[in-house]
């Protein structure tokens, strides 16, 4: 991508002391990459490992980089922890200095252990839960934390939104707790009211009767902690039982296979994410929407293109650089890497691995894309409950 390529070349990296440091070393990074492409949380996977996939490839066309990333293959998951583990360590005993991997929550607090225990540099592409900040000097993420998606979506919700009273729905696992804590806790501060909350496992598969629960309650709006398939499936229930309030859900929805089968139901749910837009006018985005156009005949959603920036942030770190994992952490955390801009935005790491940017508010629109949202164009939110009515104590 040569408008890239000037921006690395601009950002001071590649030098003529740092191209000979360059060429007294290893000149080639080798890589795992270690997703899940089948089970549970594939649709993450899948879409992460296009993107990476089309940065590899343009990237071994760069000619001006003094580093390349070495020829990888793509380690399946299948969304279980113990293949988790099965890989990492099987990947870091044949020599990969990185990883691009942990894509949830689980999996990458599966991973860390293995990457301080050999020193390897753990790059997640989507991993957002809290409590991964800061957990180890070994791992980063290019993907914000909840603590900023989730307080951003909370205050929002509250204030330009207007629902004053909420309803949490969550499922039980790591990453889904992590957003429903923040988001509670930042709800509440703005004033919120939570009528209920209400949890489910992680392997629920008929949610109906949450939905009715929900709508029995007749809150502002429900906020949804959840990954996309059980996501979807709750709000698939509560549009059928034609629920008015808003619907507020996870960044984690935002995935194409998700919102293609709610069809218009997902229509209106409203999400707040680090930026990335597919109709952006933006030179560098064009180039790589057009490209995934042309080697997947898709259109890439956010996690495609949270994999792109992944392997290219990787590339980047690596230049004018002694290729050790030590020396790519370092590339991380240089003052000349906080000048990278990816087709997500600028990424820079602060001292807990975590990239730091600001989310913003979308909604799904009617072309079933992740929009801007603009709250003045939202209908107002449904009336308050009306209270109950008293029993009957007459008798019969």
């Amino acid at each position: 991508m040569k408008t890239r390529s000037k921006r690395i070349l601009a950002a001071g990296l590649l030098t003529t002391a740092a191209l000979t440091l360059a060429a007294c070393s290893r000149s080639s990074v080798p890589v795992a990459v270690i997703l899940p492409l089948t089970g549970q949380y594939a649709t993450y996977g899948v879409a992460i490992e296009k993107g990476i996939k089309l940065a590899y490839e343009e990237l071994k066309e760069e000619k001006e980089l003094a580093v390349k990333i070495d020829g990888f293959k793509v380690r399946d998951t299948k969304s279980e922890l113990d293949r988790v583990v099965l890989w990492t360590e099987k990947e870091i005993d044949g020599g990969a200095i990185a990883i691009i991997g942990g894509v949830t929550t689980a999996e990458a607090k599966a991973m860390i252990p293995i990457v301080d225990k050999k020193g390897v540099l753990l790059l997640s592409p989507s991993a957002s839960s809290p409590e991964l900040s800061g957990i180890s000097k070994n791992f980063f993420r290019v993907w914000p934390s909840d603590q900023t998606e989730a307080t951003k979506l909370a205050q929002s919700a509250y204030g330009e939104l207007g629902a004053k009273t909420l309803v949490v729905v969550a499922g039980e696992d790591p990453y889904s707790k992590g957003a429903e804590a923040v988001f509670k806790a930042a709800y509440q501060a703005a004033g919120g009211q939570i009528l209920e909350t209400i949890e489910y496992p992680a392997s629920s598969r008929d949610l109906s009767g949450v939905a009715v629960r929900v709508t029995e309650l007749q809150p502002h709006g429900v906020f949804v902690a959840d990954y996309a398939d059980g996501a979807a499936r709750f709000i698939g229930d509560l549009r059928n039982r034609q629920f008015a309030g808003r619907i507020l859900t996870t960044s984690a929805f935002a995935t194409s296979a998700a919102v293609e089968r709610l069809g218009q139901n997902a229509q209106g749910v409203i999400l707040a994410q680090a930026a990335f837009d597919v109709n952006s006018t933006d030179e560098d985005i064009k180039t790589f929407v057009g490209s995934f156009k042309t080697a997947y005949g898709e259109v890439p959603d956010i996690y495609a293109a949270y994999g792109y920036d992944a392997m290219r942030a990787l590339s980047h770190a690596a230049q004018g650089r002694q290729i050790t994992s030590a020396d790519l952490i370092g590339g991380l955390r240089s003052d000349a890497f906080k000048s990278y801009e990816g087709i997500t935005g600028p990424i820079s790491f602060d001292d807990k691995g975590d990239v730091m940017k600001t989310p913003r508010l979308y909604t799904i629109g009617a072309d079933l894309k992740p929009v801007l949202l603009d709250p003045s164009t939202l209908p107002p939110v449904p009336p308050p409950a009306p209270p109950a009515a008293p029993a009957d104590s007459a008798g019969g």
